[in-house]
């Protein structure tokens, strides 16, 4: 239950924040790369719940993700790390595009910060795929 109220929370905070960003992504092209995030971001987060349920078979690895919920996270501490993640890097991104037009080093702020981001979420899912992290693997025994 926790976890769909989890999501529940960040799914309406997505949806809140997508229209925020209409007006600003229409001109910047952002739109797409964010709700591309938030998409690697959920992949993230149900391989990490796994991280969660098998915890004498998988580690956190990631940095810093290790040392704001440990090694052998709750699913709790997945759950609201991730919420937090996803709605903070929708605000960076908020931020960012709506300073965008103010000229070039606030546009190459917001296209570096999608590209950084979108690249290291890529990394993170391809990477726990390859060692057989499944999304929302079996419960705890």
């Amino acid at each position: 239950m926790r976890l769909a109220g989890a999501l529940l929370i960040v799914l309406t905070g997505g949806l809140a924040g997508c229209a925020t960003l209409q007006h600003a992504a229409s001109r910047h092209g952002v739109a797409l790369t964010e709700a591309s995030w938030q998409v690697l971001h959920a992949v993230d987060f149900s391989q990490t719940v796994t991280i969660a349920r098998q915890p004498g078979r998988y580690h956190e690895d990631g940095i810093p993700t290790r040392w704001i919920i440990g090694e052998h996270p709750g699913e709790g501490a997945v759950e609201a790390c991730w919420a937090g993640l996803a709605l903070l890097h929708l605000a960076v991104t908020r931020y960012l595009a709506v300073r965008a037009d103010r000229g070039r080093p606030w546009r190459w702020a917001l296209y570096g910060w999608e590209a950084l981001t979108l690249g290291d979420s890529a990394v993170a899912v391809a990477r726990n795929a390859s060692i057989g992290l499944q999304p929302f693997g079996p419960h705890r025994r």
